[in-house]
């Protein structure tokens, strides 16, 4: 009997060792079994993943072979994990690599990764914590796009460029200090950022692009530099509380650059357009209009609805054209009827 109890008990041990053991494996794994990846000049670059694990930590090499790069794709929609971290054999990461890891709430990437390509955190809607090495030469296009929560991100003082989309509904944003050795911007890098209250930029910056800080609803307040010469068409569209921004002289301002921001009214034209620009009308629906003879083109809407109907007429002129961008910033769209006009 004390036999039978004995062997009863080493059983009851053994399996809830097992079971430890599995519960440790799914939480954080070092993988190279479950890892895909193709051999390039030597180094291995990595693919894809089939594991199911929340902590993934990316081995340093895979039989025998030094992984150097995450290659395009390699963990989209690999929604089951939080935390990844890199390996310091690493030097590029690429497009949309972590692309709808919608879950991932942090990931350590090492001093020796240089190059991000395109998209590399796309729509990581978790995510909260992520420092860029030291040796960071450019935030790349979409690089941050949809991630919504991400509170703060320190900028590198060797980045140089900030790509199209880098921050594009980045929500959770509030401040964005620029380093100077940024020399170059992409368009539409902070749309719909809507919490964020203040944006320093570099004082290297010559020029925004077009509707860089579109419906960034409480930003307050943006300190330019002395060498801006140029302002894209939408740049502030929508900026509703913008209420403190130094313009230096001789400053090219494109169209609707500061259309909607209602506290700035006082001090600047907001309605400006330039002179190449027809003028410009506003529908009882919302839509912003120019005419061509007897016909209207749309340029633009105002309204935030989900779903939106175009008109087939406007105040007796036939709508015959939707010009480009015109609803570029309507960030809530999700459904669009177009006339047979």
């Amino acid at each position: 009997m004390k036999k039978t109890k004995g062997k009863s008990l080493a059983l009851i041990l053994t399996f809830l060792t097992v079971l430890l053991t599995f519960s440790i494996s799914v939480k954080a794994e070092t993988p190279a079994d479950k890892l895909k990846y193709t051999v390039k000049n030597g180094d291995a670059y990595i693919t894809g993943y089939t594991g199911e694990a929340s902590e993934l930590i990316i081995p340093s090499s895979i039989d025998g072979v030094r992984v150097t790069r995450i290659d395009n794709l390699a963990f989209q929609n690999c929604t089951q994990l939080k935390k990844v971290i890199i390996p310091d054999t690493v030097t590029e990461i690429g497009r949309y690599a972590f692309q709808d890891c919608v879950n991932l709430e942090s990931i350590d990437i090492p001093e020796s990764t240089v190059n991000f390509e395109t998209g590399v955190f796309y729509n990581c809607k978790s995510l909260t914590s992520v420092k860029l090495p030291a040796n960071t030469t450019e935030i790349s296009p979409d690089m941050f796009c949809r991630c919504e929560v991400l509170p703060e991100i320190e900028i590198p003082d060797k980045v140089k460029k900030i790509g199209t989309g880098a921050f594009y509904m980045c929500k959770a944003l509030k401040t964005f200090v620029m380093p100077d050795s940024v020399k170059s911007l992409g368009r539409n890098i902070f749309i719909n950022c809507e919490n964020l209250e203040y944006v320093k930029l570099s004082n290297n910056v010559d020029s925004i692009q077009n509707d860089t800080f579109c419906i960034c609803q409480n930003l307050k307040k943006v300190d330019l530099p002395k060498k801006i010469k140029f302002i894209g068409s939408r740049a502030f569209y929508r900026c509703v509380n913008l209420e403190e921004i130094n313009i230096p002289e001789d400053v090219l301002i494109k169209n609707k650059v500061f259309f909607g921001c209602e506290k700035l009214k006082d001090v600047i034209d907001t309605n400006y357009t330039d002179d190449t620009y027809p003028k410009r009308e506003i529908s009882p629906e919302g839509f912003e209009y120019v005419m061509h003879g007897n016909e209207a083109e749309i340029i633009g809407y105002l309204g935030d609805d989900e779903s939106v109907e175009i008109p087939g007429e406007i105040n007796g002129a036939k709508v015959t054209k939707i010009g480009k961008g015109s609803f570029f910033c309507c960030v809530n769209m999700k459904e669009i009827i177009i006339p047979d006009t």
